[in-house]
C-alpha cells in the first residue's frame, strides 16, 4: 500500500497539457468600422496626397510610396489597438474510478454454500479450492482479488483514469489514491500496484467503527472524499463506484439507494458486487458450559451445555464430551431450530485428582455460517477428597428430617449434624464412618476443618457471639454457608448480628417466618426463575432446559411440575452484589415490579453465601424420592463450597467484568492475591496469562496487572482488548500451572451477526438507483468493464505578452 500512497503525490499533477497561443487586441475598434471605414479613409488620404505629388519617370513610384505610406498609417493604427500575445495552458483532467469496501465485522465470515457452484466459479476466478473459497472470510475474498495481478482489477481500472480505494462501516476509511496508468507517458520500469492493497483484517477488527454498516453515509462521504481533494479547483469528478459489500446495512438514518441515485443523476453510476451467502443463515453453535470449576474423584459431575440452531430443525446431530482431548461420551440430539435455546447434560465421573480440560463438541454440518463456535471448554479442578459440611438446625422440621438424611447418604460428602434441640444423650447423625459431634465448633480448628455450613433455623442464643463471629471469618476466608430460613429465628434475629452481613438479602426483624403468611397463602406457589436463574447449575435439575423452567415455574400440568412451596419468608430485596436465582411470582417488592427473593446467592470476600427462603423442598419426593430434593442441594453445596475446596490454592483469584464481550470492547480484569501468610500481596505487578481456547500448542500472552491504589489491599487491575472471535481463558499463576482461572467469550456484536445473508435485494435496489449494475463477487469483471473513466479539458495558466510595448517593434515602426 505503501506504493500506491506514494503514487498519490502525483494524485493532482498527473495530467496532458496543452498550450494555445493567439493574439488579441485591447482596444481594436468592431471590424465593420475598420473594414469600411478606417481602410478606406487610409487608402484615400494616401492615394489623395500622392496623386498630387508630381513624381517625374514611371509611374509605380508614385503607387510604391503610397503603398508605403497606407502600411505606416495602418502599423501606427494597430500599435494604437495595443496588440498582445496570450498563450493559454489547457490541462486534461481524469475523472476518479472509486472503490468502496465494506470492512464491518459481518464481513469477517467465511461462508459455506449449498449451491456449489457458486463457491467452485469463485474458487476458478482465484485460482484456488473450493476448501479454501470456504476456509476464507469475505473481507479477505476481496482483499485477494483486488492483490491478485493475474485479474488485474486495479491495473485495468487505471487505465481508465485515477483509483481511490476507501472502506467503510460506521465510516469510512481513507485507504489510498493512484494516478492514471498511460504507457506512452510512464517509463517501461514503473513499479506495479502492491499486493496489500488493503490492511490485513487483524488491523481493522479492533476498530470500534466497525461494529455497525452505513452504506448510505458510507457512499456519500467516501465520494465527497474524492471531490473535495480539488483544493481550490475545480471539483474531481468521479466517474464511478465499485461497492463491495454483504449489504449488510444495520445503522444510519439515510438511504442508500436514494445516495446512490442522487449520484447516478450526476454521472456517478454505482455498480455493487456482493459478496456472501444469499441463504438464510444455517449455524449450530455451543453458547454456554455450566460445570462446578471444582468436583470430586469418583464423582458424578454433571456437564450442561446449552444449544443455539438455525436452519437445522429436526436434524439429529452428535453431541461428543472430550475430556483432555479424549472422547469419553457420545449422545444424538435432535436440533430445535429457530433461534432457540435447548440444554443437553452430559456426565462424567472422574476417575484420578488433577486439572483436567473438558470439551463439548456438536457436530458440524454443511452450510453452517461458522465452524469456531462448534465447541465449548472449560478447565475443572478434580481433587481426591470429600466435601465436608457441617449441618446446625434447632428443631427437627421436616426439612431437616429429610435434608440430613441425602447428606449422610451421600458419597461425595462427610456430613455431620449438630441438632440444639436434641437431649443430651442424643447421639447426632453423621455420615458412615465420621464420628458424631457432642456439641457444636468452639473454635477456629474445629469450624475450618469443613468445607460448607448449613445454618438451620438456629437462635443467635445457640449460637453464641463466638460461634457467630467465625462463622463470618469462614466464610470470609473462602467458606461457604447455606442460610435456610425458619420460624423462630432464620433470618429475622440475625439483623443486628454477624450473620446479617452473611445474608444476601435485606432483612426486617419483625418479619418473622410465617408469622403472617400462613393464613393468607394456603395454596401453594411456584417460583419464577429469574433469567440468571434459568441458565445456573443450581437451579438445573434436569438437562432439558425448557423442561426444567417448567418443573419451577408450574405452568403445565401437575404431572410436570414439582410440588409447590406452602411458606417462605418475606424478605426484602437483594444486597448489592447478590444475584436471585428466583422470585415470589405474585409477592412484589414496595414500589417495584419484581418479587421478592427466594433464592439468592452472594460472595463474601473469598467465600459464598447462599440463602433459601423456603423450608418445604422436601415435599419434592412425592413420587421420585430424593431425585430433586439430592440434586438440587447438592448442586448448592458443591456451588458454595468451591473457595474451600480450593483451600491448597486460595490466595488467587481473578475475575472480568463481563462473561461476554463484543470484538473490540476491553476486557476489564480485577484479581486478588495474597501471600503465604494471607496477608494482601503488594508487589507493584503480577503476570496474567492469556490463550484463547484451541490455540493450546501455541505459548499464551502476558499481561501485567498494576496494583490497585483505590480498591482493597492485594486488588490488581488490567485489561486486554478483545480482539478475536470465541472462548479466552485468562490464568494466574505460570505458563503451564493455573492457580487461578478464568474465562470470557468474544462475540460479533447483535448488529452485525443478526442476520449475516448477503442482502442481494437492498444491493440491486442500489446499483438500480445508481445507473449501475449488481453482480456476485465471481462477476466482477463485468463491472470493471461497465465503468468508465472521463477525461475533460481545463484552462489553466494564462500568460500575457504585450506587442505594442516591445523594443523591436518600435524598431520595426521607425
Amino acid at each position: 500500500m505503501r506504493a500506491l500512497l506514494h503514487a498519490a503525490t502525483d494524485w493532482l499533477a498527473q495530467s496532458s497539457l496543452q498550450v494555445e497561443e493567439n493574439v488579441r487586441w485591447e482596444r481594436m475598434p468592431p471590424a465593420w468600422l475598420v473594414v469600411l471605414v478606417i481602410l478606406p479613409l487610409v487608402v484615400l488620404y494616401a492615394g489623395y496626397f500622392y496623386r498630387r505629388e508630381p513624381i517625374s519617370g514611371r509611374q509605380w513610384w508614385r503607387w510604391l510610396l503610397a503603398g508605403l505610406r497606407i502600411l505606416a498609417i495602418v502599423f501606427a493604427l494597430a500599435l494604437l489597438a495595443r496588440p498582445l500575445l496570450r498563450r493559454t495552458t489547457y490541462e486534461t483532467r481524469d475523472s476518479t474510478i472509486l472503490l468502496l469496501v465494506d470492512d464491518s465485522l459481518s464481513m469477517d465470515i467465511a461462508d459455506r454454500y449449498s449451491d456449489r457452484q457458486v463457491s467452485s466459479r469463485l474458487a476458478q476466478l482465484l485460482d484456488t479450492s473450493v476448501e479454501g473459497i470456504e476456509s476464507t472470510t469475505r473481507y479477505d475474498l476481496v482483499r485477494r482479488l483486488l492483490a491478485d495481478s493475474r485479474i488485474g482489477v486495479l491495473e485495468k481500472l487505471r487505465e481508465k483514469g485515477k483509483v481511490a480505494v476507501a472502506t467503510f462501516a460506521r465510516s469510512v476509511k481513507e485507504v489510498g489514491k493512484a494516478p492514471r496508468f498511460r504507457s506512452e507517458e510512464l517509463p517501461a520500469a514503473a513499479p506495479t500496484l502492491p499486493e496489500d492493497v488493503l490492511p490485513p483484517y487483524g488491523d481493522v477488527r479492533n476498530d470500534p467503527r466497525v461494529q455497525e454498516t452505513r452504506i448510505a453515509e458510507g457512499l456519500d462521504e467516501a465520494v465527497e472524499w474524492i471531490v473535495g481533494s480539488g483544493f481550490g479547483r475545480e471539483e474531481e469528478r468521479v466517474s464511478g463506484v465499485l461497492l463491495f459489500s454483504d449489504g449488510q446495512e444495520n445503522a444510519g438514518s439515510g438511504s442508500a439507494a436514494d445516495v446512490a441515485r442522487w449520484l447516478g443523476e450526476r454521472g456517478t453510476p454505482v455498480y455493487t458486487i456482493g459478496v456472501g451467502n444469499p441463504e438464510d443463515p444455517r449455524d449450530v453453535r455451543l453458547s454456554n458450559l455450566d460445570v462446578n470449576d471444582v468436583v470430586l474423584v469418583d464423582d458424578q459431575v454433571p456437564l450442561d451445555v446449552t444449544i443455539i440452531s438455525d436452519g437445522f430443525e429436526g436434524e439429529s446431530v452428535w453431541l461428543t464430551l472430550k475430556i483432555d482431548a479424549v472422547t469419553v461420551r457420545r449422545t444424538t440430539v435432535v436440533l430445535e431450530g429457530g433461534g432457540k435455546k435447548q440444554t443437553a447434560r452430559l456426565e462424567h465421573r472422574p476417575e484420578k485428582p488433577g486439572e483436567l480440560t473438558a470439551t463439548v463438541e456438536i457436530e458440524k454440518l454443511a452450510g453452517e455460517v461458522f465452524y469456531d463456535n462448534n465447541s465449548v471448554s472449560k478447565t475443572i479442578r478434580v481433587l481426591d477428597e470429600k466435601i465436608k459440611v457441617l449441618y446446625l438446625e434447632n428443631l427437627p422440621r421436616w426439612e431437616y428430617r429429610y435434608l440430613k438424611n441425602a447428606l449422610i447418604r451421600d458419597a461425595t460428602m462427610e456430613a455431620q449434624v449438630y441438632l440444639f434441640s436434641a437431649d443430651p444423650g442424643f447421639v447426632q447423625e453423621s455420615s458412615k464412618g465420621v464420628p458424631s459431634l457432642v456439641r457444636p465448633p468452639q473454635d477456629r480448628a474445629d469450624l475450618f476443618r469443613f468445607h460448607v455450613v448449613i445454618l438451620g433455623d438456629v437462635l443467635p442464643g445457640d449460637l453464641g457471639p463466638e460461634l457467630m463471629s467465625l462463622l463470618k471469618e469462614f466464610v470470609s476466608e473462602g467458606g461457604g454457608i447455606i442460610l435456610i430460613a425458619g420460624r423462630h429465628a432464620n433470618p429475622s434475629k440475625y439483623v443486628y448480628q454477624d450473620l446479617f452481613a452473611l445474608l444476601p438479602v435485606e432483612v426486617k426483624e419483625e418479619d418473622e417466618f410465617g408469622a403472617s403468611g400462613l393464613e393468607a397463602f394456603v395454596e401453594d406457589f411456584h417460583v419464577q426463575l429469574s433469567a440468571v436463574g434459568k441458565e445456573h447449575p443450581i437451579m438445573r435439575l434436569v438437562s432439558d432446559r425448557e423442561r426444567n423452567i417448567v418443573l419451577w415455574e408450574g405452568k403445565e400440568t401437575r404431572g410436570d411440575i414439582l410440588p409447590g412451596f406452602y411458606r417462605y419468608s418475606r424478605v426484602e430485596q437483594e444486597k448489592a452484589g447478590a444475584i436471585v436465582l428466583a422470585r415470589h411470582p405474585t409477592d412484589l417488592l414496595p414500589l417495584q415490579d419484581r418479587g421478592r427473593p427466594i433464592f439468592a446467592y452472594m460472595n463474601y470476600n473469598k467465600g459464598m453465601s447462599f440463602f433459601s427462603a423456603v423450608d418445604d423442598t422436601w415435599r419434592w419426593r412425592a413420587g421420585v424420592d430424593n431425585l430433586f430434593l439430592g440434586r438440587f442441594w447438592g448442586q448448592v453445596i458443591r456451588f458454595v463450597a468451591t473457595g474451600r475446596l480450593l483451600g491448597k490454592t486460595p490466595r488467587f483469584a481473578v475475575t472480568t467484568d463481563k462473561p461476554v464481550y463484543n470484538i473490540g470492547e476491553t476486557v476489564v480484569i480485577d484479581a486478588r492475591v495474597f501471600d503465604a501468610s494471607m496477608k494482601p500481596s503488594t508487589e507493584k505487578t503480577v503476570t496474567l496469562y492469556h490463550q484463547m481456547q484451541g490455540s493450546e500448542g501455541e505459548p499464551p500472552g502476558k499481561i501485567e496487572l498494576s496494583l490497585s491504589s483505590v480498591k482493597s489491599p492485594g486488588a490488581y487491575e488490567g485489561a486486554l482488548v478483545a480482539a478475536q472471535r470465541g472462548r479466552h481463558d485468562i490464568w494466574l499463576g505460570t505458563e503451564t500451572e493455573r492457580s487461578a482461572f478464568h474465562s470470557f467469550s468474544v462475540e460479533i456484536p447483535a448488529l452485525e451477526s443478526r442476520d449475516p445473508r448477503l442482502r442481494r435485494d437492498l444491493l440491486q435496489q442500489v446499483a438500480s438507483a445508481g445507473g449501475g449494475q449488481y453482480l456476485d463477487l465471481h462477476e466482477v469483471q463485468k463491472a470493471v468493464d461497465g465503468v468508465q473513466g472521463l477525461s475533460r479539458s481545463q484552462a489553466g495558466l494564462v500568460d500575457r505578452d504585450d506587442l505594442w510595448d516591445e523594443w523591436w517593434i518600435l524598431v520595426l515602426f521607425t
